[in-house]
């Protein structure tokens, strides 16, 4: 019993200290823009690299008013990985983007339908 404790306490402390690795480095992801399945959300989704996975934007207003900022964008962006931050979306790794910008074209920008179809 004694041995078991010992081991699930060093388990819990390496856990916590990688959480702590991740958490307050500034990392770059590039991804494409998705919304939540909850209404107002919006995730950067990666297919590449480490950063594999969803990453919800916590401060999406600050580029909303960009004219890229839509679904299907591919983005590249820089920030902070928020792990002692609640939200009420049900997916997605929070993510505070410092910087964002447009690294390609929407996958399903009007345009580009368009020439798909003639």
């Amino acid at each position: 019993m004694k041995r078991w404790l010992s081991t699930s306490a060093a388990a819990l402390m390496l856990f916590a200290a990688l959480a702590l690795t991740v958490a307050g480095q500034e990392i770059t992801i590039r991804g494409r823009l998705a919304r939540t399945v909850e209404s107002g959300g919006w995730l950067i989704i990666t297919e590449k690299g480490e950063q594999t996975g969803k990453y919800l934007l916590l401060n999406p207003q600050l580029f909303q008013k960009e004219s890229w900022f839509r679904v299907g964008v591919e983005v590249e962006a820089a920030g902070e990985v928020k792990n002692d931050v609640m939200t009420i979306y049900q997916e997605g790794t929070a993510f505070e983007a410092r910087t964002m910008r447009s690294i390609g074209k929407a996958a399903n920008s009007r345009r580009h339908r368009r020439r798909r179809a003639r």
